[in-house]
């Protein structure tokens, strides 16, 4: 499943208190269980097109290089999990 291939890249940022411990890896289970908790937002940066062909349930599609401050929750203490396949 093309989905399985992309959760590779996983990373975790957490905002509000936790936003000193900046970018993380995450495994495969613990985003399930962010998705299934719907503890955290989850976002995809591949390719727009690569996003409409597969994407974790959930995730929003945002261009790597060009996220603003609309597309984030606004939440400041909400989890944000950002994937892609590549290593921008």
């Amino acid at each position: 499943m093309k989905a399985a291939m992309i959760i590779a890249g996983l990373l975790l940022f957490a905002g509000g208190a936790r936003a000193n411990e900046g970018f993380g890896e995450l495994t495969v289970e613990q985003v399930d269980q962010a998705i299934q908790s719907k503890s955290a937002d989850i976002f995809d940066n591949n390719g727009q097109d690569d996003w409409k062909e597969a994407h974790l349930p959930t995730a929003k599609w945002v261009k790597f290089n060009a996220v603003k401050e609309s597309d984030l929750p606004k939440d400041k203490a909400r989890e944000l999990v950002f994937y892609c396949h590549d290593t921008h």
